[in-house]
């Protein structure tokens, strides 16, 4: 236990302490803080982009699938249109042969 007890510090150490910091003429170099969150900037950065190309990816699956369903709502349509007017024809091709249909 002898590391959690007070010990003096040796003669003179505070001014050879002091000595030093007074005779350097130029200064620790000190490490910039900046430095110390750039790994996290860069790693919140690459997250926004993931995030960012992740709705951009979904946002163009939604577009195609509308587009998808347009050209098929189309397709119907025509579909319809066609077979009103093949039913039309059948249903006036009935008439003149003397049949009522649908009354």
């Amino acid at each position: 236990m002898r590391s959690l007890r007070r010990v003096e510090a040796p003669k003179g150490f505070a001014a050879r302490v002091l000595q030093r910091a007074t005779a350097s003429e130029k200064p620790l170099p000190l490490r910039p803080r900046f430095r110390r969150g750039l790994r996290w900037r860069w790693i919140g950065a690459v997250a926004a982009i993931l995030v960012f190309f992740a709705l951009v990816a979904n946002q163009v699956r939604v577009w195609r699938e509308r587009a998808r369903v347009a050209q098929i709502q189309a397709q119907f349509d025509t579909a319809m249109r066609v077979t009103d007017g093949a039913l039309a024809q059948t249903r006036a091709e009935l008439e003149r042969m003397g049949l009522k249909f649908g009354e």
